[in-house]
C-alpha cells in the first residue's frame, strides 16, 4: 500500500472522526443534511472502532474507492481488504469529518467536506478534501464512490 493510498483511507477515515460539523448556511434542520451527518457519523464510529466489515456494508455492493493516483477498489470485499490493510499499517487510526457541501443530484447525493486522520498517539496526522457520491437503500444512505 503506497503512502498516496495510506492518505486516502485516512480520509476515508476523517470522514467521521472530528466532530462532524455543518456549516449554518445549509440549516442544519434540513432533513436531508440531517440524514447524510447521521450516516457520516455511523462511519466514522465504525472505522474508529475497527469495525471494516461494518464501514464495507456502508457502500453499494460495487462500491468504489479511487485513491490519488486512480487506482480504483471496487466492491465491498475489496474495500474491506484495503481498510483492514491500512489498519494493520496505522493500529488504532482515527477518522473525523467537516462537512461542507451536500447536494442532492437526481438519485444520489454528493458529499463535500474535508477528512481528518490521526494515529493513535497523535504522532501523524492527515487532512485532505473529498466527495463522495451516496444513493439511498434499503439500508440507508450508501456511497456508491470517493
Amino acid at each position: 500500500m503506497n503512502l498516496r493510498t495510506t492518505f486516502l483511507l485516512g480520509a476515508i477515515a476523517w470522514f467521521t472522526m472530528t466532530a462532524l460539523s455543518l456549516a449554518p448556511v445549509w440549516g442544519q434542520d434540513d432533513p436531508l443534511v440531517a440524514e447524510i451527518a447521521v450516516e457520516s457519523k455511523k462511519f466514522a464510529d465504525a472505522f474508529n472502532s475497527g469495525k471494516m466489515d461494518v464501514v464495507a456494508s456502508m457502500f453499494v455492493e460495487q462500491g468504489e474507492v479511487i485513491d490519488e493516483e486512480g487506482v480504483v477498489y471496487q466492491g465491498r470485499e475489496e474495500i474491506k481488504n484495503l481498510l483492514v490493510a491500512f489498519l494493520e499499517k496505522f493500529p488504532g487510526a482515527q477518522i473525523g469529518e467537516e462537512l461542507e457541501s451536500i447536494r442532492r443530484v437526481g438519485p444520489v447525493v454528493i458529499k463535500e467536506g474535508a477528512r481528518t486522520m490521526a494515529t493513535r498517539d497523535g504522532s501523524a496526522i492527515s487532512r485532505i478534501r473529498f466527495i463522495a457520491t451516496l444513493a439511498k437503500s434499503d439500508a440507508g444512505w450508501q456511497i456508491v464512490s470517493v
